[in-house]
């Protein structure tokens, strides 16, 4: 999903998807990736293919 945003042109991204369906999990992942912090949340995606 972060290969696909990453690789997307449009000027604004829409996250449509029913109730339970894992929207806060992958925003979440999103903000984890992009965030800089004191602490590096690098280790979180050692093992993913992005």
């Amino acid at each position: 999903m972060i290969k696909d945003l990453l690789n997307s042109e449009a000027d604004v991204t829409l996250f449509t998807r029913p109730r339970r369906f894992g929207k806060t999990l992958n925003l979440s992942m999103i903000k984890y990736f992009f965030e800089k912090t004191e602490e590096s949340n690098a280790y979180l995606f050692d093992n993913m293919n992005i």
